[in-house]
């Protein structure tokens, strides 16, 4: 089976690409949450921040965020929902990447094909490095 992006991928990476606009869900989140883990020898470290989007998160902005996330060697991610089922209530949506300590300085694992050519960076601000204590 041929995916769409092989086959016309100008038009996947084109600024004004409709499915930049659409929502990520329904109802929309109105929430993104980053929390970044990072393992090493002497501890697990973690750092959150978040931003708040009035009319919902579009995928646009979350490609754009995501795709550098993902384009490091050693770097894990994954995605949770919340507020789901509750009818008329705003969804949150929260990225955790995980990193450990030892893998290869940043080197591009993705295609350039793939990036956007309506690729903005997405500034979340995140608080400082905090060591996890585990009793």
């Amino acid at each position: 089976m041929k995916m769409p992006w092989a086959s016309t991928p100008d038009a996947f990476r084109r600024a004004s690409a409709s499915w930049r606009q659409m929502l990520v869900m329904q109802p929309p989140a109105r929430t993104l949450i980053v929390e970044d883990t990072f393992r090493t020898p002497w501890g697990t470290f973690k750092r959150r921040g978040k931003i708040e989007f009035e009319d919902g998160l579009c995928m646009g902005v979350l490609y754009d965020f995501v795709l550098p996330q993902v384009d490091h060697q050693g770097i894990r991610f994954r995605m949770r929902w919340s507020g789901l089922g509750d009818v008329g209530t705003a969804g949150e949506l929260t990225l955790t990447t995980m990193d450990r300590a030892g893998t290869s300085p940043h080197k591009s694992q993705i295609d350039r094909r793939f990036y956007s050519k309506g690729w903005q960076a997405v500034d979340i601000k995140v608080g400082e490095w905090g060591k996890l204590i585990f009793s």
